[in-house]
């Protein structure tokens, strides 16, 4: 009954929201929130239409529905907000745009206006939780953006490699990794801030960037980090140092790795940090675990990553 009457609140406002806005207005109080006054589940009512418009992409009326409950003091439900799929022709852009591609030429070669492709790019750039196009080439295959962290699922090859860090707050790029025996599949997340409480603060100070990596099984770690790849962002100033920590925990146990120092050189719209890869170096981690590296300012390390 409860989720009924969530549903019909929801397209009540949704109708009457619509029909003041197609007359020009921009309603504090909508009739239709104006009927639940007396009704007790009044801000569960509010917060599951915010849902709905939120799960459907309309800013506009989500907005709204904010404002009606600013107005009547009704705390509404953090959320972090849903991640939308980008359409075909966004993607499309996307992939031109991380080719390097100005405004100009991606309108010229499909067909568009300069401001429709600039409209598509900041869709982008809001759906992918990223800041600038620049970024849109550091974004990796499958991953998922959402207001406070970014989440990919690569793979670590028993040949060593490299894997992708999901482009977030600015920062992204590529790690080069030992060898892992057996291959894995981790689910890498990347973020800017400690958001869930549960990522140790394993050196001093703030952390510039988190990477939490989580595997399914057992894996053994090679003795050798190929060259390459970094952590890049324009936060990040080439010539400065940087130090690098990680850890791995399972059932309540943990395993610290090595922390290592490096100085920034320059990367691709800013400065990036290398070597990290070289962290989980000769670890042989038996059991399924979450694995974290976090990157800090200045050299609070004696070990060269």
């Amino acid at each position: 009954m409860h989720a009924v009457v969530l549903g019909v609140a929801a397209d009540d406002i949704l109708v009457d929201l619509r029909s003041q806005r197609a007359r020009g207005r921009m309603p504090r109080a909508s009739p239709a929130l104006k009927s639940i006054d007396a009704c007790p589940f009044a801000p569960e009512l509010l917060d599951g239409a915010l849902s709905e418009f939120e799960a459907i992409g309309s800013r506009t009326l989500a907005e709204l529905v904010r404002g009606e409950a600013a107005v009547r003091r009704v705390p509404l439900v953090e959320r972090i907000p849903r991640r939308r799929h980008l359409t075909e022709r966004e993607a499309e852009l996307a992939r031109r745009v991380a080719s390097g591609k100005t405004n100009a030429e991606i309108a010229s070669l499909l067909g568009l206006s300069p401001k429709t492709v600039g409209h598509h790019l900041s869709n982008i750039l809001s759906k992918c939780g990223v800041r600038s196009r620049v970024d849109v080439a550091t974004l990796c295959k499958g991953q998922k953006t959402t207001a406070k962290s970014a989440t990919v699922t690569d793979t670590l090859s028993s040949k060593g490699g490299s894997f992708c860090i999901p482009a977030f707050g600015g920062f992204g790029g590529t790690i080069f990794s030992p060898s892992a025996s057996p291959s894995i599949k981790p689910k890498v997340t990347s973020s800017t801030t400690n958001y869930n409480k549960k990522m140790p603060p394993l050196g001093t100070g703030t952390a510039l960037s988190y990477l939490q990596l989580s595997t399914s099984g057992a894996v053994q770690f090679g003795t050798k980090s190929p060259a390459g790849g970094g952590l890049t962002s324009k936060s990040i100033k080439a010539g400065q140092t940087y130090t690098a920590f990680g850890q791995a925990s399972a059932f309540g146990l943990t395993q610290k790795f090595t922390p290592c120092y490096t100085v920034a050189g320059k990367g691709s719209g800013g400065g990036s940090i290398g070597g990290i890869g070289s962290l989980p170096k000769k670890q042989d981690v038996p059991v399924p675990a979450k694995g974290f590296i976090e990157i800090y300012p200045g050299k609070q390390a004696s070990a060269k990553c």
